[in-house]
């Protein structure tokens, strides 16, 4: 197995894995984009396709946003410690890993924009900040319930993707959050057109082919919590739940001793600037961090349209079984965690041990 996992590693570095994410200029028609990228599954950066969205000239005006959703309008944040929600986090307590999700708050949009200002113009890492982060991640279509109101101010499908895909979109999410907040090494079963509007996203990327590298593996889920009484954190093991797959590398500083095979892994990094779309295939896994200039917060918003589950989600799974002899399960079949991640359960996305 071993031997036949080498040469899908050089076989895939060879003629698949781009050493950069290429940038084209839109339009794109619906047949080269899906002969191009969609059939070949690689990522590319599509600039000029967004610069008349209404999004691009208002959402940097934060009274714009406030206006438009209702000043006292609460809507989901999430909060954390430490800026890594949805990852594998080390309890002091038990000194046992769990995978985190953060606290959810609702909040109105005018509190919660205030506090990612006044925590971004600090300057410090999200090691150093002793404030809590928050980030605006709920990855369950909010753009069409908690965000309605800012719906009008961007496509409500892409017609050159829902032409290629055969579909419109399942969900279109926003994103709003500062140079605090990370997304942890993951992958979707969704094709992902992710459209920055304000900042910078800067996205690690690494091919399915990578799958035996990435040391998957089950941890027990748990949930941050702040005491209000003392001001602390802690994190709440949730006993009564599944234990989540997930990969534990951190692809910023990787730990080469305690994940040895993630030498082998080929990531390619890439910035997506304001107006600019990535198209992300499914199954690639990603690390996400942000910046900006000044505090302003980091926005943006993605459509995930339904993968294809073909013969190159077969090999996926063909690969990644040198990882596990675990078989698929979906999030749906846990309670916490599809209510947490997916509007209970009302998504399709599936997280697997292969």
């Amino acid at each position: 197995m071993e031997k036949a996992l080498s040469g899908l590693r050089e076989d895939a570095n060879d003629f698949y894995v781009p050493r950069v994410i290429k940038r084209t200029k839109g339009p794109i028609t619906a047949l080269a984009f899906l002969r191009d990228y969609v059939t070949p599954n690689v990522p590319v950066i599509i600039t000029g396709l967004v610069d008349d969205w209404p999004a691009m000239r208002k959402w940097g005006d934060d009274d714009y946003l406030c206006d438009t959703i209702g000043r006292e309008t609460s809507v989901t944040v999430a909060a954390t410690p430490c800026g890594r929600a949805d990852a594998v986090h080390t309890r002091e307590e038990d000194n046992v890993e769990y995978f985190v999700m953060p606290e959810e708050r609702a909040m109105t949009v005018q509190n919660a924009l205030s506090h990612m200002r006044q925590s971004a113009s600090t300057n410090l890492s999200s090691e150093e900040s002793t404030d809590d982060i928050l980030y605006v991640q709920t990855q369950n279509g909010n753009l069409a319930t908690e965000f309605e109101a800012l719906a009008k101010d961007v496509e409500e499908e892409l017609p050159f993707a829902s032409e290629a895909f055969g579909q419109k979109p399942d969900a279109v999410n926003l994103w709003i959050g500062t140079h605090l907040s990370t997304s942890s090494l993951h992958k979707d079963h969704y094709e992902n057109l992710y459209v920055v509007i304000q900042g910078e996203k800067h996205f690690t990327l690494l091919p399915p082919t990578d799958v035996p590298y990435l040391h998957t593996q089950e941890f027990p889920p748990a949930i941050y919590s702040k005491h209000t009484d003392t001001h602390t954190w802690s994190v709440q093991p949730q006993t009564d739940t599944d234990k989540v797959p997930w990969i534990p590398v951190d692809t910023d500083k990787p730990d080469l001793q305690k994940f040895p095979k993630f030498k082998l892994a080929t990531p390619v990094r890439c910035t997506v600037k304001p107006g600019e779309m990535l198209y992300l295939p499914a199954m690639w896994y990603h690390q996400v961090s942000q910046s900006s200039t000044n505090g302003d917060p980091v926005i943006a918003v993605n459509y995930w349209y339904d993968m294809a589950f073909d013969v190159k989600y077969c090999y996926w799974r063909y690969a990644g079984r040198d990882v596990s002899r675990r078989r698929y399960k979906y999030v749906r079949s846990h309670p916490l965690i599809a209510s947490y991640w997916y509007g209970k359960g009302q998504s399709c996305m599936s997280v697997c041990v292969v």
